[in-house]
């Protein structure tokens, strides 16, 4: 009976120091969001504001490549698992799902190339309007690519049979063989060798 006694009496003081630990921890945490978090926040903005601005320029290019670069690697991802699914013969629901995950995914790594894109160039900021992007990005596809039953051979690499796909509701492009997507600015820097500020004015 002793026995069980003290056995009952450490767990209930476990658990007495598992809830004080806790409490200590959220009042951490509340002090942390309340006080801590603010003063770090402006503290960072000052340091950004008295920086120079080419090594902040420089430090946020590094962070969104890095970004690009998992966002990339997400993507190949998803484009291997559509492979899998359509030489599986998997439900036609689980190709849409997962090709549709290419072309978000496709779309967010063109919006950090943009920004990469002008951060690197920063003496083209300005030159071109946000109506003028969107028009560029609205040229049809097939105004630039010869398309039949929307494929066409790609022509970043040796692409005996046609392998690139256009989603004309999305105005983007994939090939299946090199696994690179395009919208209509990207495809144009890529095939031509466009600036952003180039291939969007020759496209609006």
């Amino acid at each position: 009976m002793n026995g069980v006694s003290s056995t009952a009496t450490v767990h209930e003081d476990y658990y007495t120091i598992e809830e004080d630990y806790l409490d200590i921890v959220l009042a951490a945490k509340e002090d942390f969001e309340r006080e801590i978090m603010p003063m770090t926040r402006r503290a960072i903005k000052e340091m950004i504001a008295e920086a120079d601005p080419e090594f902040v320029r420089t430090c946020r290019t590094e962070y969104l490549t890095g970004a690009l670069e998992k966002l990339t690697l997400e993507k190949e991802r998803f484009v291997s698992l559509y492979e899998d699914s359509t030489k599986r013969d998997l439900a036609s629901i689980n190709r849409l799902y997962f090709g549709d995950k290419v072309l978000k995914i496709s779309s967010e790594i063109d919006k950090l190339q943009r920004q990469i894109s002008a951060l690197r160039h920063p003496e083209h900021k300005g030159q071109i309007a946000e109506e003028m992007i969107q028009r560029a990005k609205e040229c049809p596809f097939t105004e630039i690519v010869e398309f039949r039953r929307n494929t066409a051979t790609c022509p970043f690499h040796a692409d005996k049979t046609p392998s690139m796909h256009l989603y004309e509701k999305d105005n983007r492009t994939h090939c299946f063989s090199c696994h690179r997507s395009f919208d209509t600015i990207g495809f144009m820097m890529e095939r031509d060798g466009l600036t952003f500020v180039e291939a969007v004015k020759y496209l609006a």
